[in-house]
């Protein structure tokens, strides 16, 4: 999620802030809670909201979020709060830029992806409608012209309360503070600090350099002789190898569908997708014969005995992925951990260890670097492994395997695949 500045009166505003609840009950306790969330996820700066429960909204300092720059969403949601003691709503207003401004609250806490700043009517007005398919909301606010059923209409200049004199009022706990108070306390006298000293490093190493001069002249020389060859290419995303996630799921799902899975006497031990083809597996009970099971499925293959039946089907080729530009690892693994808790997936997220470093001597300072990472996930005890997919889908998501059981009258998968990211 990024995060977008807009003006309104005078006053910056910021849409894009991850929400999260707090448990500390004491003030003490929320702020140590504050200080690990924002290590954990990379965050420096924040805002603390306060309804029937504690909940903070963090932001990253890129330029656009800053110290000082007022919360969007935070407006929304205590004006809200005043005026109709709102606990779940949906907000969505144009800006005078251009962009759509959209906020989701259920429970008195903004959900952790809803404060967004969308590029356009549309992408804002098919958020919306996804978001009332999931359930009722007591109090929407959209475009009237939308037709959505119990909606009215109102720009977020309105939201901004008023002084008795008309004016426009502005609060201090709006504003994005700094996670940690001394870096916003002592940051221009540690960059002084810092310039003079590099300013003495400066002169040490000009008088170094002055007596070096000759050697490094000549190093560069011969690092220049021993330039045969152009450097190798940049190592291919292994993203663009691997095949479109949805068609994977379906071509597996719909090879299933042509399986007889209940042969008489046949139990249905296993099935798994992965590679270019699908393996299902059953064991024989008392009077499951041989005969039977190839009556009914005349490719099977017997083994164990004759207790134990597989089958293979290959599956047909698959469009393979596009090169697509990747999200940074931090934020796509909030956007799925969010995704997952919105519909009730379960879902394992493992980050790759970093490749290990290279023996002393044999470091190869020519050969291109990866700039992607890879993160593992796995979705566990889904009936419905084609939505699973659909709704973690994105720019990098590959899927490795499908295995499934029949377990309580249904079969049910889990998934395992590749997110790759920006390190």
């Amino acid at each position: 999620m990024s995060s977008h500045v807009f003006t309104i009166d005078g006053m910056t505003f910021i849409s894009g802030l991850f929400w999260y609840p707090l448990a500390g009950i004491s003030q003490s306790d929320r702020a140590q809670e504050i200080k690990s969330l924002a290590k954990e996820q990379n965050f420096d700066l924040y805002i603390l909201r306060s309804t029937s429960t504690y909940y903070v909204g963090f932001a990253h300092s890129d330029g656009q979020a800053r110290i000082g720059v007022s919360s969007a969403a935070a407006v929304v949601s205590k004006t809200l709060e005043m005026e109709s003691s709102a606990r779940d709503f949906i907000f969505v207003s144009p800006l005078p830029d251009g962009h759509w401004m959209y906020v989701a609250q259920r429970d008195g806490v903004i959900l952790p992806d809803a404060d967004k700043c969308f590029q356009n009517e549309d992408a804002a007005k098919s958020r919306l409608l996804e978001d009332i398919s999931l359930g009722d909301w007591s109090l929407i606010i959209a475009p009237d012209i939308w037709g959505v059923s119990g909606s009215i209409e109102k720009d977020f200049s309105l939201m901004l309360p008023e002084t008795a004199k008309g004016k426009k009022q502005f609060h201090k706990w709006w504003k994005l503070s700094p996670v940690n108070p001394y870096d916003s306390v002592f940051l221009h006298g540690k960059k002084i600090i810092a310039g003079l000293a590099f300013l003495l490093i400066a002169l040490g190493v000009w008088a170094y350099y002055q007596e070096k001069l000759n050697m490094s002249a000549i190093e560069e020389a011969q690092k220049l002789a021993n330039i045969n060859q152009p450097p190798p290419p940049p190592p291919v995303h292994p993203w663009k190898l691997k095949p479109d996630p949805i068609e994977f799921t379906k071509n597996c799902t719909e090879a299933l569908s042509t399986v007889p899975l209940f042969p008489g006497n046949w139990d249905l031990t296993g099935m798994r997708c992965a590679g270019p083809s699908l393996d299902i597996s059953w064991a024989a009970r008392t009077y499951g014969w041989i005969d039977h099971i190839k009556e009914i499925i005349p490719t099977i293959s017997i083994s164990g005995a004759g207790k134990v039946a597989n089958l293979s089907i290959p599956l047909k080729t698959l469009t393979i992925g596009k090169d697509e530009p990747v999200m940074l690892g931090k934020q796509r693994t909030l956007q799925m951990y969010s995704l997952s808790q919105r519909y009730g997936l379960d879902l394992i997220l493992t980050p790759a260890p970093p490749p290990p470093a290279p023996l002393p001597g044999q470091a190869a300072t020519n050969v291109p670097q990866p700039d992607w990472a890879e993160v593992s996930w796995a979705v566990r005890g889904t009936d419905n492994p084609l939505l699973a997919v659909e709704i973690l889908n994105g720019q990098g998501f590959r899927i490795n395997s499908m295995d499934a059981v029949w377990k309580e009258g249904k079969i049910v998968w889990n998934l395992e695949g590749t997110q790759y990211v920006q390190p």
